[in-house]
């Protein structure tokens, strides 16, 4: 008899270990599916977030190229400006001109009063003599 329990116990215990077994295949077949789900989720996040980087990149890229062209705008504006002025500055009167032109001027002037003051000094003594 204690045959037939030591063999009802073992039929019992092989049996409760195949169920135990077909459990934990289960739960272990269980856990790979959330790993491969968690990685399927992680690969997402992943290339997602490469995404948005590398849009983030074109992004700053295309800013960067907008600012080098209005900068580039502005400067030429300013080098035409400066152009400008100094074409017009060209076109002024230099101080030694200036010089000349005065020096010119002021000898020119000081003939004619010198020639209306001898003219002068020949019609005064007719006029006096004339009274």
């Amino acid at each position: 008899m204690r045959w037939i329990f030591l063999a009802l116990a073992l039929a019992v215990s092989a049996q409760s270990i195949a169920q135990t077994d077909v459990v934990a295949r289960t739960e272990i077949l269980h856990l790979k599916e959330l790993l491969a789900a968690a990685d399927r989720r992680y690969e997402q996040r992943f290339d997602a977030q490469e995404k948005a980087v590398q849009a983030a990149l074109n992004a700053a890229k295309d800013a960067v190229n907008k600012a080098e062209q209005a900068s580039e705008k502005r400067l030429d504006s300013v080098n035409e400006f400066r152009a400008q002025l100094r074409d017009q500055a060209g076109t002024f009167v230099t101080r030694s001109e200036l010089w000349g032109y005065f020096i010119g001027s002021t000898g020119l002037l000081l003939a004619v009063v010198g020639l209306a003051l001898r003219n002068a000094r020949r019609i005064e003594p007719k006029a006096k003599d004339q009274c």
